[in-house]
């Protein structure tokens, strides 16, 4: 049998959630958005619905 590795349960788990609609991003290309949007939240130039 072959090991089950995290990089199988990830790579799963993001199929899995793809298919209920979300959408991947990548680890960096997040902290890219984070740190160019954090400023203008906490600022108040934009805000978040939920």
């Amino acid at each position: 049998m072959k090991p089950i590795t995290e990089n199988k349960i990830e790579t799963f788990a993001i199929e899995v959630l793809q298919t209920m609609g979300w959408e991947y991003m990548h680890g960096l290309a997040m902290c890219r958005t984070r740190d160019t949007l954090l400023p203008k939240l906490m600022s108040g130039e934009v805000s978040v619905k939920l």
